[in-house]
């Protein structure tokens, strides 16, 4: 709270010189101090972040530990002394380092059960895979965005420009 409204100067530049300043600091801290007890007064508040911080983690967790995955893959110019592949092969291998990733989160987060009771139970009905469905599309979520910020902006092109 305190450096969003430092940063949009909500209340005033807190980075002014002078008294005015120090009274702008003074009142974002009254002010986040006071949302930050509103906040912890609050009981379903607190239980409700109790629940949500672990899978925000495990979400920032899998997230980066994709990216750091294909990373090496993603990479458009050589450097000198590695080793030369062509883009077929760093795609075969950016293919297979996402399907590998994907198993073994599906693994790690127990998806694995969801899988074979959802393929063992025929006439299963909607509430019993709601859960699987529910973190199907977490993990949807959490790609896409992990594809989002790794993506090659529009301005970049995949080889040389031609111009004459």
């Amino acid at each position: 709270m305190y450096g969003i409204l430092s940063k949009y100067k909500i209340l005033g530049d807190p980075f002014a010189e002078g008294d005015r300043g120090r009274v702008t600091r003074s009142l974002i801290s009254i002010v986040s101090a006071a949302t930050g007890f509103f906040i912890v007064g609050s009981a379903n508040v607190v239980l409700s972040l109790r629940t949500l911080i672990p899978y925000i983690v495990l979400f920032l967790l899998t997230v980066f530990f994709l990216i750091l995955a294909i990373s090496p893959f993603l990479q458009r110019e050589e450097k000198s002394g590695e080793i030369q592949i062509g883009n077929r092969t760093r795609m075969i291998l950016l293919a297979s380092s996402i399907i590998i990733f994907t198993l073994i989160v599906i693994f790690i987060l127990g998806l694995y059960n969801y899988i074979a009771s959802a393929a063992s139970a025929s006439s299963s009905t909607l509430s019993s895979l709601q859960p699987f469905i529910e973190t199907i599309v977490i993990l949807a979520i959490m790609f896409g965005i992990a594809y989002w910020a790794i993506k090659p902006s529009k301005g970049q092109g995949s080889g040389p420009s031609q111009s004459k």
